[in-house]
């Protein structure tokens, strides 16, 4: 957890953000509960379940969940109790089967929702700090900075980019990138959903390419809210592998978000939960200090209807929110 008191601003808590996955057929929620002890505020996504008339509960691609700030000492378990008493009508009155959320490593909420739903670790996730001290290339371990300096020997640059053509090419890099992996398939995201965060999100949204001559060789998509930046979307061919272009280019983010006032840059986890994933290596290689934790969220909002969901999905419902994959009959 890094931030604690008064929730700051996040791009994740932003329903903009929740908005550019509706093409999934997600619609974008946000919920507010308010008491003399403060608030509760929870932007999710709610998309059909396999039940035909019911609905389930997720979070939109990235980090969330349910963010309590108190106003009163001592009152924080009483706030969320309430809160969860009252979106547990909401959810009745909406015919939720389920619900799946992905805290929020930077804000560290799974901590205060222990007893709202089954909190579950799931992995380490890695966060760049950029405030102090100060952010330089002198922060960062030296087999980083050496493969920062081998790509600006290979003449690799790094630049921010503003065109949609510009974001057409980094989707295409992006594509690729996820056939060479054999990624599954929820990863292959559709130019549309880079369109509609390009266009949607404003200032909260920035692009930044890596190049060897006049050819895109790695790209990383940033979100931006408050002091938090988000390195969320990246890609980069067999040239950026073998240059160190993927080095240079969180660099230079960090050293350009840092000169906007940013404080941390997450660069988030593995492709699994392994602990000895080659991605989670990579991003572990920027930062000697700061894993945060990654937990994930479950809670069955209708047991019988979630039997039933299992039924139509033909799955045996035997584990429910202890299953390795929740909901068991899919979805998410």
């Amino acid at each position: 957890m890094i931030s604690g008191g008064i929730t700051p601003s996040d791009i994740y808590a932003d329903i903009r953000y929740a908005g550019c996955y509706a093409y999934t057929g997600e619609s974008a929620r946000v919920y507010r509960f308010e008491t003399t002890d403060g608030f509760v505020e929870y932007v999710f996504a709610m998309r059909p379940s396999v039940l035909p008339g019911r609905v389930d509960i997720v979070t939109p691609y990235g980090y969330g969940g349910p963010r309590a700030t108190c106003r009163e000492p001592g009152r924080r378990a009483a706030l969320i109790r309430a809160f969860s008493e009252d979106f547990s009508a909401y959810c009745r009155a909406e015919g939720v089967v389920s619900e799946f959320i992905r805290f929020h490593p930077l804000l560290g909420n799974a901590a205060d929702f222990a007893e709202y739903c089954r909190v579950e670790f799931n992995r380490h996730t890695v966060a760049i700090p950029l405030g102090e001290p100060a952010y330089s290339l002198r922060t960062l371990p030296s087999k980083c900075r050496n493969m920062v300096s081998k790509a600006i020997r290979a003449g690799v640059t790094v630049h921010a980019l503003d065109a949609a053509s510009d974001w057409r090419a980094f989707h295409a890099l992006y594509r690729r990138d996820m056939i060479r992996l054999a990624a599954p398939e929820f990863y292959h995201f559709p130019e549309e959903l880079f369109e509609a965060k390009r266009t949607r999100l404003g200032g909260e949204i920035a692009l930044y390419g890596a190049f060897l001559g006049d050819v895109l060789i790695a790209g990383a998509m940033i979100l931006r809210g408050g002091e938090f930046r988000h390195y969320h979307l990246a890609s980069g061919s067999d040239a950026s592998r073998a240059s160190g272009a993927s080095n240079l280019l969180i660099h230079a983010i960090a050293e350009a978000e840092a000169a906007k006032g940013a404080k941390w840059l997450h660069l988030g986890g593995g492709r699994t939960v392994d602990p000895h994933d080659s991605l989670f290596a990579f991003k572990r290689s920027f930062t000697d200090a700061t894993e945060l934790d990654f937990c994930i969220g479950k809670r069955i909002r209708d047991e019988a209807a979630y039997r039933e969901a299992c039924a139509l999905a033909g799955v045996d419902p035997v584990r429910g929110e202890d299953a390795e994959r929740f909901p068991e009959y899919g979805g998410r």
